[in-house]
């Protein structure tokens, strides 16, 4: 019997997928503090080497969204297309994302009203900005607020919540793409990998060639500032640049789910890594890397021994359910708090502040997702779902 006609509810839960996910957020949150903490504070610690730690936030980013696809097509393959199944789909998904964002999007605005935030009180008004952000389409086009845009509306913790209505994005997508991707086997598969990816890896590159036409046409369209940074926002806020890592790490589960290609997987994982870091630096875009980021997912899927078998132990699982908390704490602790620590201090100083504030987002992000995440996401599907069984809930993946 294959994994793909097997009952989900029979399947391991694929620990290694933990552990991944606990560095996409560790990727963001390192890179993120080491621009606040030790950049902003010394201009001579701007540098050729602060390029190649920053492109780790971006890394991070990749990390999560191909990460999505192969997570959310495990899951919800078979079971997106059945009575019920969309619902108890859309039902798991808003579980998953709502309460948490909630929280912090609230308390955020509350901080930005009062002057405790860094963010800012957009000159719009909060009302409009605020709407996009709570349906989760702040992210899907440049809309112009005032004198800014949705997604850049308020800043300060706000600022990484483009990633969530890009996830959206992707999830009202999937009922549309399952069908499609549950039908790939054999040559259909990989035809269907071979060219995702070089669409991943090629549209950065022809973004960057046609840029000067890109910023005429969104400088006559939108205006300014917003046409001045639509091109940031097309090829690294926006879905449809970013749906091509969703779509390869779906991909890569329905190859999981063949059984193909098993033998040897963990030293194709060791070689895409390698792979990863060698490219990083230097690169257009992380979306480029999305590729290697995908095989890494299904290798350490296939082949849980070593050397990637420490993706799968109890500390990197822990951190790993907490990483959603840790992605939209960790800008409070580090520069809202760090900042502070940090002005004027010698690098030395600064250093050990950064790697002390990291330790403590970590903490904090453990104790909201057992005191806060967890509890809610779970009333939350109760309430929703009734007496209806819930199908995701005993699924290999914690969603």
């Amino acid at each position: 019997m294959t994994i793909g006609s097997e009952n989900a509810a029979h399947r391991p839960h694929i620990r290694a997928l933990d552990g991944l996910r606990f560095f996409a957020a560790f990727f963001v949150m390192g890179a993120h503090g080491y621009w606040y903490l030790i950049c902003l504070q010394d201009s001579a610690s701007v540098g050729p080497i602060s390029g190649f730690f920053m492109d780790f936030s971006a890394l991070g980013m990749t990390l999560f969204f191909v990460l999505s696809g192969f997570v959310i097509h495990l899951n919800y393959r078979q079971s997106v297309g059945r009575t019920g199944g969309l619902w108890n789909f859309f039902v798991a998904r808003f579980s998953r994302l709502y309460p948490l964002f909630l929280l912090v999007f609230v308390v955020e605005l509350y901080r930005i009203a009062n002057g405790v935030s860094s963010g800012v009180y957009p000159v719009a008004g909060m009302l409009k900005p605020a709407l996009y952000f709570l349906t989760f389409t702040e992210s899907w086009w440049l809309f112009p607020v005032g004198n800014t845009n949705a997604s850049g509306a308020f800043g300060g913790a706000t600022g990484v919540m483009w990633s969530l209505s890009t996830e959206a994005f992707f999830y009202v997508a999937y009922p549309f793409l399952a069908p499609l991707l549950n039908r790939l086997r054999g040559v259909g598969l990989g035809l269907f990998l071979v060219v995702v990816s070089a669409i991943a890896v090629a549209l950065p590159f022809i973004a960057a060639n046609c840029r000067g036409a890109i910023d005429g046409w969104a400088v006559s369209y939108f205006g300014e500032p917003n046409g001045g940074v639509f091109y940031q926002w097309l090829t690294f806020n926006s879905p449809w640049f970013r749906i091509f890592e969703f779509l390869l790490g779906a991909g890569a589960a329905q190859l999981y789910c063949s059984e193909k290609m098993r033998r040897g997987a963990r030293f194709y994982g060791v070689a895409a890594v390698i792979g990863v870091l060698w490219f990083l630096n230097g690169l257009r875009s992380t979306i480029s890397l999305a590729p290697l980021v995908a095989a890494v997912l299904y290798c350490a899927a296939v082949s849980p021994r070593w050397p990637l078998s420490w993706l799968s132990s109890r500390l990197m699982v822990a951190a790993g359910e907490a990483s959603y908390s840790l992605y939209l704490l960790h800008f409070i602790v580090l520069h809202d708090w760090g900042v502070n620590l940090a002005a004027g201090r010698s690098l030395p100083y600064r250093i050990v502040v950064l790697f002390l504030l990291m330790a403590v987002s970590i903490i904090i992000a453990r104790l909201t997702y057992l005191c806060f995440e967890r509890p809610a996401m779970r009333v939350l599907r109760k309430i929703l779902q009734g007496r209806r069984e819930m199908p995701a809930e005993r699924l290999p993946i914690r969603t």
